[in-house]
């Protein structure tokens, strides 16, 4: 049972990384392409920031979720940092924006990163 969790954690984690990653390629394609920013001023600098953030958020997912698969000590807590992360920030946030594809995408979020973290737990235990 335990290596099954720990395996569905480490994977689970490179998904999300790979996730986040076309994410940012996704932002940094439709910002040339759309006014739609709702600050004045250029987008330029937003999306350039955004893009730059999510791109970090990618390495630091895949860092921890490479950590966790090559049995590091140091990757378990960063690993639940980034899912507890994934779930309040990002989960609830889309869950409460009241658009549906949003909601959806919010409950997404939460139930593979509740389960992630659920998994490395349980898989990292002693």
């Amino acid at each position: 049972m335990k290596r099954y969790a720990f395996g569905v954690a480490v994977a689970l984690g490179h998904a999300q990384a790979l996730g986040t990653l076309v994410f940012a390629v996704v932002i940094a394609i439709s910002s040339r392409h759309t006014q739609g920013w709702t600050m004045r001023g250029p987008s330029q600098p937003v999306s350039v920031s955004l893009v730059i953030e999510y791109l970090i958020f990618a390495v630091s997912i895949e860092a921890a979720a490479y950590g966790l698969h090559t049995r590091k000590s140091w990757a378990r807590t960063p690993f639940l940092v980034v899912q507890l992360f994934a779930i309040v920030a990002v989960g609830v946030t889309l869950v409460q924006s009241g658009n549906v594809t949003y909601v959806l995408a919010g409950a997404g979020v939460i139930g593979i990163s509740t389960l992630a973290g659920v998994s490395a737990a349980l898989g990292t235990s002693r």
